[in-house]
């Protein structure tokens, strides 16, 4: 048992009165602690090691596009992108360069610990819009789970990307393949990420369940997802010395820039469990991608299982 669902957002969806989540933490009170539903968990949250893989499978897929090596589509190839940015190396409290956005893994914690699959309407935080990859497995046993995987799941939905829509993310057509998940991933401006999971008893079943954020979000509609060209020829900084076709970052700048966000970092640091030895384990089951078709409602974008945008 699998599911994929994604998150979607335009310019003028949140306003004001859109649920906001406090980045300082303690006036929040969005998904506050492990839900009922979640039963008694196995573990919940990443280890340093996941954490960098996540992000690194991140810059190693967008890297594949940028170079313009993707050849699949509908039609493929896909076109090579000359202002992708890489996923960056946070700045941490600690004075080290991190490998994800401990707020916006703090967000998708606190909402995976409701066990509710679904997208929250509850993680705009005060830099960006968020945008929102999730992701759900599940085995009546044990059984690992790589979410590097499920990030490559995610891209691998640019089979059936047209890749004339590079110029202008749009809605999808009704019963038409998803595409949300890999354009989200391959989103030119996002250049943070950072993510939850649940591992917890669900009757017969155990569950794995993954939210990633992203910010600056991705998929807005009328955008694009990345400027068609020479690999890393609008990029300011140059290109990335491992991942040559993403844009450079300044990382002393990102330093400074970030200072004012250290105290930011240090609320949300999450506790990981030892990693689960069952007496019967399995691989982890494939991935299937669910195909639905998300609905459009205000004040806020979210996945829905409807048939139809709504205005």
């Amino acid at each position: 048992m699998s599911q994929c669902l994604l998150g979607y957002i335009r310019d003028n969806v949140e306003t004001e009165k859109s649920p906001r989540y406090s980045v300082a933490g303690s006036s929040n009170n969005c998904n506050e602690g492990v839900a009922a539903a979640c039963n008694t968990p196995f573990y919940r949250g990443f280890n340093q090691t996941e954490k960098d893989d996540i992000v690194n499978e991140h810059n190693r897929l967008r890297n594949i596009v940028a170079l313009g090596k993707e050849s699949r589509g509908n039609p493929g190839p896909q076109p090579s992108a000359a202002n992708m940015n890489k996923i960056v190396m946070y700045f941490r409290i600690s004075g080290k360069l991190g490998s994800w956005d401990d707020e916006l893994a703090g967000i998708a914690q606190r909402w995976v610990d409701q066990c509710q699959i679904d997208h929250d309407s509850c993680r705009r935080c005060e830099r960006f819009n968020v945008g929102q990859n999730i992701c759900m497995s599940g085995s009546t046993i044990h059984h690992s789970f790589d979410p590097s995987s499920q990030v490559k799941a995610f891209y691998d939905e640019v089979k059936y990307f047209n890749r004339t829509d590079v110029n202008c993310f749009n809605i999808p057509e009704p019963n038409s393949e998803v595409v949300g998940h890999y354009t989200q991933v391959v989103w030119a401006d996002t250049t943070l990420v950072g993510c939850g999971l649940i591992y917890y008893p669900d009757g017969v079943w155990n569950i794995y369940y993954m939210a990633c954020n992203y910010g600056p979000a991705g998929n807005i509609i009328g955008d694009s997802l990345y400027k068609e060209g020479t690999p890393c020829s609008e990029c300011a900084g140059g290109c990335d010395i491992t991942y040559t076709g993403l844009c450079a970052h300044d990382n002393r700048r990102l330093q400074m820039a970030t200072l004012q966000d250290v105290k930011v970092s240090a609320v949300y640091t999450w506790g990981v469990g030892k990693p689960l030895k069952p007496t019967q384990a399995s691989p982890s089951p494939p991935l299937l991608i669910h195909t639905i078709v998300p609905a459009y409602s205000s004040p806020m974008a979210s996945l829905v299982l409807t048939d139809s945008w709504q205005p």
